[in-house]
């Protein structure tokens, strides 16, 4: 499963409407997005507005699959809203790689012991992450 790209404060609008909910490849004024893949909301979210996994950019044209997210595909006008905001599917890629267990094997100790932080020297870090305990 790939990791979906973040950024901050990524905005812009429609170039062109959205007149097709079957539509795979949508037009924006400026492309203020990361590296592919992303995912993106279109329009007013979350009554109106529809979130898509960008996964190929050129130029102004993103390569979209549509409905993401427990969304319905729909139809948008021309200057219409796109965002990168935090959806589900980021916070669930994030849970998977931390609690994956094709990540770390089985039942994994790792032990911390006099690990040195700036001036201060930790003895035991005791901590759970999925199938991972430090102790």
């Amino acid at each position: 499963m790939p990791w979906h790209n973040v950024s901050n404060n990524s905005q812009t609008t429609l170039w062109t409407a959205i007149t097709s909910t079957s539509a795979t490849s949508i037009e924006v004024t400026t492309d203020v997005f990361p590296a592919v893949p992303f995912y993106i909301s279109v329009g007013d979210v979350p009554a109106n507005g529809e979130i898509m996994e960008v996964t190929a950019k050129s130029n102004l044209i993103f390569t979209v699959k549509r409905a993401q997210d427990n969304t319905i595909a729909r139809t948008f006008p021309i200057n219409s809203k796109v965002q990168l905001l935090m959806i589900a599917g980021i916070v669930n890629e994030l849970q998977f790689g931390v609690n994956s267990a094709p990540m770390f094997p089985q039942n994994m100790i790792v032990k911390l012991e006099g690990l040195v932080i700036g001036n201060f020297t930790v003895v035991t870090v005791p901590v759970i992450l999925g199938n991972v305990t430090l102790a």
